[in-house]
Formats: structure tokens, sequence, C-alpha cells
């Protein structure tokens, strides 16, 4: 009996081993498997990823060690195979969190489905993973809430919920998280205010809450957050002003509150912040002056605090920020002189202070800056001359001074800065010439001096500036000829040399500027004619010469010119026909050659620039008759062909210009009646087809011209009576009749002056001089008086002609 129990013991500790590892398989299989159904179900809820291929059970009666997901992608486990990582981010996931059962994870330590389309919002029972470190859901479309429960992941040392669409407020339970050392919650439509509670995560490192719809003040309670290194409140609608108790944020290096509604000052205790090296209060309503206890951020990168309300001069203690690399103080109402210190920030990049009130003049110190690339100090109201020193910045990309008081020469030294690109000095009241070594600016983009009181020419070594895409020297006093050279410029789009005092002609070189798309050469005294080079400007929308003394005919070339939207050669001494080829410029807009010497008749090819809205050919000498095709027009809002030598009658296919604004045919010798399709400008306001030879009656379809502040008829033979229908015309300002035929019978008490106008209120001219109008005057007269001129002032002169005896009549 006892050899039996002995062998018995021994074979169970032979065996013992065995059976032991046996369970241990089974067990861990079997706590394996609902983790598994778990995952499979929320898989069978989602759309089709290729991500999740792996994720399935093996068929029935396998080996029990295969049921684990343990294997699958995206899933880790710990030595019991229980799921302790979910991780599957950017792995084209769609669908929704619902049916992904988190109670079923009691091990999750991490949980990452970042940058998928998921869906819908975060179930409450999240917040049965008790376990979890790190929770990271964003870059998704997650919509709805923050769930409360979201407080009893106490673990949690990472939350990162971004760039979703979670609305509502954030929970004050996430102030259970005392571990949390990672808060992100930006880019999302969260709302409310920001909960004090926060303060209560002292191990937090990292905040960000930008681009939300938060609102109300900041909690003073987030001064308590000592170890935070980032805090990033920006683009909100937070209000009030900035906790003193930021003072007490020691460890910080970020900190941007930008684009809210905050007031009230900067706090002093910002200075205590030895660590910060980026400060951003962009765009907020901040006032109050710059606190010098600024001027102690040794550690300062970029300060940027454009866009506010701030007042007073700037501290001459930010000159001790020598790592500055950026300084933005734009847009505010800051005042007084740029501090000479601002010399010693040697690893400067970046300096605007723009829109301000700065006086003073530009300090010398700045040619420290050696390693500044952008210098703004636009629209100041900075004095005295350009310090020679800013010669020296030979980094320098953008250097723009405009819109101050500075005066005296542009300093030669500025044509060493070999790296420009951007030179921007107009509005100011610089003088001198313009240096000639600025042809070394190789790198020169774009050139601006205007509305300058610069003298002397242009100097040829412009032409250099092959790099060149915006040349303007608008509005001073150059002048000179334009020198050839600047055809070269083989890059430049736009050049603007109008309001000089520039002459001699227009060099044909620059024909060679096939990149141009707008050349403005008006208001000068360039003379000679327009060179046919221009039809190669196949890239030009916009070409104005007016107002020069040019002579010789308008090149038939500028029909190459298929981009042109806009050809004005006003006021100059063109003379010969307009070329047909005209008619090929299918995207004009406008077109206006008017007080020229101009002969010939209108091409009826204008009547192909279908997208014309302002056709303008006054003051020439244009003969023969306006042609029909001009009523294809169908865009055009002011047609003016007055003062030349047109014949023939008003082409009844101007009724069609439905869009037109404005019609003035006046002095010319047009004869024929006016149509009643003129019946159909609806949107007419003034028409004037006064001297000419106008014959037949005003037709009645005038009335329907509801639009119609000025009517002149004036000086023509147009007869029979004046319609009842001009009553009509309740917009009508003046109506001028006179120097006509009109006639009729006299009625038994208003005679052919139809009891209809005294409806136009507003009319405050009203003139039929000279026409053979019989009529009992004095009672019109008083009816005129009682309702016609209602508060306007009357100025009107009205007669009768009886027996070809004049009797005028003057009203007061």
């Amino acid at each position: 009996m006892a050899i039996h129990k002995s062998l018995s013991l021994a074979f169970l500790l032979f065996f013992l081993p065995f059976l032991s590892s046996s369970h241990a398989t089974i067990s861990s299989a079997t706590a394996g498997l609902p983790e598994a159904e778990a995952l499979l179900k929320w898989k069978a809820s989602l759309s089709p990823a290729q991500a999740l291929h792996s994720w399935s059970l093996p068929a029935t009666n396998a080996s029990t060690n295969t049921l684990s997901p343990c294997k699958w992608t995206g899933i880790s486990c710990n030595s019991l195979e229980s799921v302790t990582e979910i991780s599957l981010p950017s792995a084209g996931l769609q669908g929704k969190l619902d049916n992904l059962s988190f109670p079923s994870f009691p091990n999750l330590l991490h949980l990452n489905l970042s940058g998928n389309t998921l869906t819908g919002t975060i179930p409450a029972h999240i917040g049965a993973l008790y376990k979890l470190t790190s929770l990271n859901l964003s870059a998704n479309s997650i919509s709805g809430s923050i769930p409360l429960d979201i407080g009893n992941l106490v673990n949690l040392n990472e939350l990162d919920l971004s760039t979703n669409h979670l609305d509502a407020s954030i929970p004050s339970t996430l102030g259970n998280l005392s571990k949390l050392s990672i808060l992100y919650l930006d880019q999302n439509r969260i709302s409310a205010s920001i909960p004090p509670q926060i303060g209560n995560l002292k191990d937090l490192v990292h905040l960000s809450l930008f681009q939300n719809n938060l609102t109300g003040p900041i909690p003073p309670a987030l001064g308590n957050l000592r170890n935070l290194t980032e805090l990033l409140l920006y683009r909100n609608q937070i209000s009030g002003s900035i906790p003193p108790q930021f003072g007490n944020l020691m460890n910080l290096n970020i900190l941007d509150l930008s684009n809210n509604i905050l007031t009230g000052s900067i706090p002093s205790t910002l200075g205590n912040l030895t660590k910060l090296t980026v400060l951003f209060l962009i765009q907020n309503q901040i006032s109050g002056s710059i606190p010098p206890e600024l001027g102690n951020l040794m550690s300062l990168n970029k300060l940027a605090l454009y866009g506010n309300n701030l007042t007073g001069p700037i501290p001459p203690a930010l000159g001790n920020l020598r790592n500055l690399t950026e300084l933005l103080l734009y847009r505010n109402q800051i005042s007084g002189s740029i501090p000479p210190q601002f010399g010693n920030l040697m690893n400067l990049n970046i300096l605007d202070l723009s829109n301000n009130i700065l006086t003073g003049s530009i300090p010398s110190t700045l040619w420290n800056l050696t390693k500044l690339t952008v210098l703004l100090l636009i629209q100041n109201q900075i004095s005295g001359s350009i310090p020679p020193e800013l010669g020296n910045l030979m980094s320098l990309n953008k250097l723009a001074l405009y819109r101050n008081n500075l005066t005296g020469p542009i300093p030669p030294a500025l044509g060493n800065l070999r790296n420009l690109t951007e030179l921007l000095l107009y509005r100011n009241q610089i003088s001198g010439s313009i240096p000639p070594q600025f042809g070394n600016l190789m790198n020169l983009n774009i050139l601006d001096l205007s509305n300058n009181i610069l003298t002397g020419s242009i100097p040829s070594t412009l032409g250099n500036l092959t790099k060149l895409t915006v040349l303007f020297l608008i509005q001073n006093q150059i002048s000179g000829s334009i020198p050839p050279e600047l055809g070269n410029l083989m890059s430049l789009n736009k050049l603007a040399l109008y309001g000089n005092n520039l002459t001699g002609p227009i060099p044909p070189a620059l024909g060679n500027l096939r990149n141009l798309t707008k050349l403005l050469l008006y208001r000068n005294q360039i003379s000679g004619s327009i060179p046919p080079q221009f039809g190669n400007l196949m890239n030009l929308n916009t070409l104005d010469l007016s107002n020069n003394i040019l002579t010789g005919s308008i090149p038939s070339t500028l029909g190459n010119l298929t981009k042109l939207t806009v050809l004005f050669l006003i006021q100059n001494q063109i003379s010969g026909s307009i070329p047909p080829e005209l008619g090929n410029l299918m995207s004009l807009n406008e077109l206006a050659l008017y007080r020229n010497n101009l002969t010939g008749s209108i091409p009826s090819t204008l009547g192909n620039l279908t997208k014309l809205t302002v056709l303008g050919l006054i003051q020439n000498q244009i003969s023969g008759s306006i042609p029909p095709e001009l009523g294809n027009l169908m865009s055009l809002n002011i047609l003016a062909l007055y003062r030349n030598n047109l014949t023939g009658s008003i082409p009844p296919a101007l009724g069609n210009l439905r869009n037109l604004t404005r019609l003035f045919l006046y002095r010319n010798q047009i004869s024929g009646s006016i149509h009643p399709k003129f019946g159909n400008l609806m949107n007419l306001d003034n028409l004037d087809l006064s001297d000419n030879i106008l014959t037949g009656s005003i037709p009645s379809t005038s009335g329907n011209l509801t639009k119609l502040t000025a009517l002149f008829l004036f000086r023509n033979q147009i007869s029979s009576s004046i319609p009842l229908e001009l009553g009509n015309l309740m917009s009508l300002n003046m109506l001028a009749l006179s120097l006509n035929s009109l006639t009729g019978p006299i009625p038994p008490v208003l005679g052919s002056i139809p009891p209809t106008l005294g409806k136009l209120t507003k009319l405050t001219v009203l003139s039929a001089i000279y026409c053979q109008l019989s009529a009992s005057l004095a009672i019109f007269l008083s009816y005129a008086r009682a309702d016609l001129f209602k508060s306007s002032v009357l100025m009107a002169t009205i007669s009768l002609v009886r027996s070809q005896k004049a009797s005028e009549i003057a009203l007061a």
C-alpha cells in the first residue's frame, strides 16, 4: 500500500508541470475570447477596411491557443494575452465607436484610433477603461459632447480629441485626471467657458484648446499649472483680461492667446516667464502700453502683439531680447519713436512696426541687424531721411517704408541690398532722383516709388532688373524720356509711370515685354505715335496712354491683344480712323478713345465686343451713321458718342441694350425719329439726344424709363405734343425739351402741357423754351407751385410762344 502511494505521488509530481501549462493556456485563451469577440463585433459595424483583414477567429475545433486576438493588426497584449493596446492610426476605418464594447478590455492601456473617418459620439462607457494611460481619437469626424465619464480615467497621461466636430462644453470632470500631462481638444466646436477645474491638473505639460468656440474669461486657476510648457488658446471667443497668475507658469515655452476678444492690459507678471520662447497675443482688444518687464524674457524668439489697441511708446527694454527672431507690433496705436536699442537685436529676422502712429526718424542703429530679412515700417508718421546705414542689411529681402513722412533723397547705399525682392517707398515726400545703383538689385521683384516728389530721369540701369515683375513710379515729377532699356525687363507684369513729366516717344522696345498685363503711361507729356510693336503684348489686359500728346493713328496690331479688358487712349492728338481690328478684342470691357482727332466711321466690328460695358468715342471728328451692330453689346452700361459728326438715324437696335444706364448722342447731326424701342431701356438713368436734327414725336414708350433722372432732347426738330406718359418718370430731376417744334391743341384748362407732369416731385429743371405750346400758363404754373416742386428748389424756365413772339417766364 505504501509502495502504491509512493508511485501515485511520483506520477503526480512528474505530470504536474504539464497540467499547469495546459491550464494556463486554456485560461489565457478563455480570457482572450471575449476581447476577440468584442473586436469582431466592432469590425462588423465598420465599413470594410484592409487594415482589419487579419481580424478573424479560426474555424471550430481549432486549437485553443488560436482564439487570442494578440497577433491581429494593431493589437498588443500582456503576458496573459489580454489586450493592452489598440493602435490603428490612419487605418482607413469608417464607422462609429458605439459598437466597441469598452468594458470588455479591462487591461487596456493605450487606445489610438487617430486619423480615421470615425463618426458618431464618444460612448459614455469609455469611462470603464480604468487602466487607460493614453487615449487618442484625433483627426476623425466625431461629434457630440465629451462624456462626463472620461473623468473616471484617473490613470490617463495623454488625452487627444483634437480635430473632430465635438461640441458642448469641456466637462469639469476632466479636473479629476490628476496624472494628465497632455490635453489636446483643439480644432473642434467646443463652446462655453474653460472650467476652472483644469487648474487641478498639476502634471499638465501641454494644454491645447485652440480653434474652438470657447467663451468667457480665462480661469486664474490655470496659473497653478506650474509644469506647463505650452498653452494654446488661440482662435476662440475668450473675453476678459489675461490673468496676472500666468506669471507663475515658470516652465512655459509657448503662450498663444491670439484671435480672441481679450481686453485689459498685458500683465507685467509675464516678465517672470524666463523660459518663454514664443509669446503671441495677436488680434485681440488688448489696450494699455507694452510692459517694460517683457524685456526680461531673455529666451524669447518670437513676440507678436499685432492687431490690438496698444498705446504708448515701445519700451527700450525690448532691446534686451537678443534671441528674438521676430518682432511684430503692427496694427496698434503705438506712439513715440523707434528705440535705438533695437540695434541690439542681432538675431532679428523680421521687424514689423507698421500701422501705428510712430514718429521721429528711423534709427541708424538698425544697421546692426545683419540677419534682418524683412523690415516693415508702413503707415506711420515717421519723418526724416532714410538712413544710408540700411544699406548694410545684406540679408534683407523686403523693405517697406511707405505711407510715412520721409523726406530727403533715396540713399544710393540701398543699391547694396542684393537679396532684396521688394522695395516699397511710396506715399512719402522723398525727393531727389532715383539712384542708378538700383540697377544692382538683381533679385528685385517689386519696386514702388510712387507718390513722392522724385525728379530727374528714370535710370537706364533699371533695365538690369531682369526679375522685376512690378515697376511703379506713379505721380512724381520724373522727367526725361522712358529708357529703351526697360524693354529688357522680360519678367515684368505691371509697368505704371503715370502722373509724371515724361517726354519723348514711347520706346518700341516695350513691345518685348510679353508678360506685361498692365501698361499705364497716362498723364505725362509723351509724344510720337503708339508703337505697332505693342501688338506683341499678348498678355496685356490694361493699356492706358491717356492725357499725353500722342499723334499718328491707332495701330491695327492692337487687334492682337485678345486678353485686353481696358483700352484708354483719351485726350491725345491721335488721328486717322478707328481700326476695324479692334473688333477682335473679345475680352474688352472698356473702350475710351475720346478727345482725339479721330475721323472716319465707327467700325461695325465693334459690335463683336459683347463684354463691353463702356464705349466712349466722344469729342472726335467721327462721321457716318451709328452702326446697328452696336445693338449686340448687351453688357453695355455707357454709350457716349457725343460731339462728333455722326449722321443718319439712331438704329432701333440700340433698344436692345437693356443694361444701358447712360446714352449720350448729343451734338451730332443725327436725323430721323426716336424709335419707340427706346422704351425697352429700363435701366437708363440719363438720356441726352440734344443738339441734333431729330424729327418726329417723343415716343410714348419713354414713359417706361422709370429710372430716368435726366432727359435732354433740346435743340432738335421734334414735333407733336408732349406725351402724357412722361408723367410716369418719377425719378426725373431734369427735363429739357426746349428749342423744338412741340405743338398740340389747347385743352380746355391745362393746354398741351400734361397735368401728369405734376407727379414729377423730384424735378428740379424743366425747360420748354422756344416751343410752340399753347396753354393757359398761369393755371399750369399755379398747379406746378402746388404739386410739381414740393421739397425741391425750382430752377425752371418755361416759354410760351404765340404768333412768333417768345415770352419767357422765370420761376424762382
